[in-house]
């Protein structure tokens, strides 16, 4: 694991690479099987790696690990290490295969049969969230009500959720690092709080804006990113939820022994969030790829001032945006 973090320092990635490469290689070695304690290890199991490889069906899953175990085999980007070349070119045919197949996916512009499955609509996902929080706010017309009759504050939290994905362009899991801080300390960062880290602004227990430093996105910006909170419905949902919030670590989203989560978790609570309220596990991805629709269905009438905006608020590329999110609408069954 060392050699590994040392080989994606020395080639510049970003620090969310890191995190994902040493994530991939951790789940790789406990499932696979095989000791790999060394290159050594790699290079005298291959075939047993590669059988193994082989054995899993999801494309994206199989170059998560493929990915990492090239890495650590070679001296530098397409180039191996002399001595373990034959199992690095392996490795490599498996990814390019891969690579062939995931491109020729992107290119027929469908969801996965998992994806087609689960799809709803945008539309239809914002009028349920509606419809949810009118009965949650019908229920609790003052946040006093809520305070005494909902212990573990789940209710506030999970609407909280479906509403940060239905009001707002869906980001990735990026919320779970979101720090509560008022506008006065707020305006008192420094340059490298103010780059490193996710805010809520908020006055009065209301929020404000979320500000995304330029650093700690997936996709690093030249600027940090403001979104303000305009939509009456997440105004007040954060409201309630704010105003019985008391965590000691002042992040938005805790669990409960009030300390803080990361990314993989948070993605749990929102599939958990709205198959409760929607009745469809949705991920972050199919969430980002719905929400995108709209530019397939408008196909090149489309604005590309807008589609610009949403490639920001979404933190990821236009090319990203329109190769990799942008899918078909699913035919109605």
């Amino acid at each position: 694991m060392n050699l590994l973090i040392e080989k994606i320092n020395a080639r510049g990635l970003k620090p969310a690479s890191l995190k994902t490469y040493t994530n991939n290689f951790k789940n790789f070695k406990l499932k696979v099987g095989i000791e790999l304690n060394n290159l050594h290890d790699i290079d005298s199991n291959i075939d047993g790696i590669i059988e193994y490889l082989e054995s899993i069906k999801s494309t994206s899953v199989k170059k998560n690990y493929v990915n990492p175990l090239i890495m650590l085999l070679s001296l530098g980007k397409g180039v191996s290490i002399p001595e373990y070349k034959a199992s690095y070119d392996k490795l490599y045919d498996i990814l390019n295969k891969e690579m062939e197949i995931y491109n020729k996916v992107l290119l027929e512009k469908k969801l996965t049969d998992k994806q087609d499955k689960m799809y709803l609509s945008y539309d239809d996902i914002v009028k349920t969230t509606n419809n949810s929080l009118d009965e949650f706010f019908n229920k609790y017309p003052d946040f006093k009500d809520y305070i005494k009759n909902d212990e573990n504050n789940d209710e506030a939290r999970d609407l909280l959720i479906v509403s940060l994905y239905s009001y707002l362009p869906p980001r990735r899991s990026i919320y779970a690092n979101a720090i509560l801080i008022t506008m006065g300390k707020y305006s008192k960062l420094s340059e490298t709080d103010l780059d490193n880290n996710v805010y809520l602004i908020h006055k009065a227990k209301v929020g404000k804006f979320f500000h995304y430093g330029r650093n700690i996105v997936k996709s690093r910006t030249l600027v940090n990113e403001l979104v303000d909170i305009k939509n009456k419905n997440l105004i007040k949902i954060l409201f309630y939820y704010l105003k019985k919030h008391k965590s000691k670590t002042k992040k938005l989203f805790i669990d409960k022994h009030d300390a803080p989560i990361n990314n993989n978790y948070f993605g749990k609570l929102i599939t958990m969030a709205f198959e409760k309220y929607h009745k469809k596990a949705l991920n972050v991805v199919l969430l980002r790829k719905t929400y995108l629709m709209k530019y397939s269905e408008l196909q090149n009438d489309y604005s590309i001032k807008e589609a610009i905006e949403d490639a920001r608020l979404m933190n990821h590329s236009v090319k990203t945006q329109q190769e990799v999110y942008v899918k078909n609408k699913p035919e109605e069954k």
